[in-house]
């Protein structure tokens, strides 16, 4: 059986982007387990709000929220104000959030009433 010479760059280009995550951009963190403890009604709703951040807004934004696991981390990074997505400057970009922010994200996407409502209720489960 005779080989194109054809068949080894073909095989890179096909085989070399199966990579699942690129360690050096922070998306690691979207494909593996959180660290978010699930043991507290606090911490279930900081994960389904996490679960949409994945899902929506990693793809983009991986590198700079990917490593935010605690409620504190985000109101640190003055994205969350405490018990009050209508002053959360995260909530307020949010396409359908309502609160007159800018409304802009995810880019080309539309968020369903069921995730804008983890995140809502997430950062109104946040103690001021």
């Amino acid at each position: 059986m005779k080989i194109s010479l054809l068949t080894v760059p073909f095989c890179i280009i096909l085989f070399g982007g199966c990579q699942v995550y690129n360690s050096s951009t922070g998306d690691q963190s979207r494909y593996l387990n959180s660290t978010i403890d699930t043991s507290t009604a606090a911490g279930q709703r900081l994960s389904a709000a996490t679960s949409v951040f994945r899902a929506r807004c990693y793809k983009c934004h991986a590198s700079k929220f990917a490593s935010y696991s605690t409620d504190a981390q985000w109101i640190a990074g003055g994205w969350v104000v405490a018990g009050s997505p209508q002053t959360s400057m995260l909530y307020g970009h949010l396409y359908g959030s309502n609160v007159g922010g800018p409304e802009d994200m995810p880019q080309g996407e539309t968020l369903s009433p069921t995730e804008l409502g983890y995140i809502r209720d997430w950062i109104l489960g946040i103690p001021p």
